[in-house]
């Protein structure tokens, strides 16, 4: 599987990206829900998650994160193989559920373009004086996963 997915990522550097977000559209458009993504959080897969990383593959959508954050399914607590996941990639930063700048790709898309803009309206140069970059980035890792999402 692992070799598989590497030689995916790794011959098809440019399609990569592409194909692997093509697969969660596809998978809807049928009435299914799959994605690389999900399927390596799903089974805990380091080596997988690790692989999409390298390529840039590895960014949660907001479908993904629903599917993930349902709070309508309690019974599965699908998020806490994310928050398993992520301690097994990261064991140096103590909470997986808040922000920082390595667990950026893990947040769902409208949690990181809301994030993102905020930090480039803040970095105007009108703005500077408002707050250092540092403090801005320390207000951040209070932000948990889904705290912009739609659902």
């Amino acid at each position: 599987q692992h070799n598989a997915l590497e030689i995916i990522l790794s011959r098809r550097g440019s399609e990569a990206l592409r194909i692997v977000r093509e697969e969660e559209l596809a998978a809807a458009s049928i009435g299914k829900f799959y994605s690389s993504l999900v399927e390596t959080i799903m089974k805990g897969d380091t080596v997988s998650a690790r692989l999409l990383l390298s390529a840039g593959c590895a960014s949660m959508s907001d479908r993904v994160a629903k599917f993930l954050y349902n709070p309508t399914n309690k019974r599965f607590k699908r998020y806490k193989k994310l928050d398993r996941l992520l301690r097994a990639l990261y064991p140096e930063i103590p909470n997986v559920r808040h922000w920082s700048g390595e667990l950026h790709w893990s947040f769902p898309a409208t949690d990181r373009e809301t994030m993102n803009w905020m930090w480039h309206v803040l970095r105007l140069p009108s703005n500077s004086e408002i707050i250092p970059g540092e403090m801005w980035l320390r207000v951040f890792s209070y932000f948990g996963r889904g705290w912009f999402a739609p659902w």
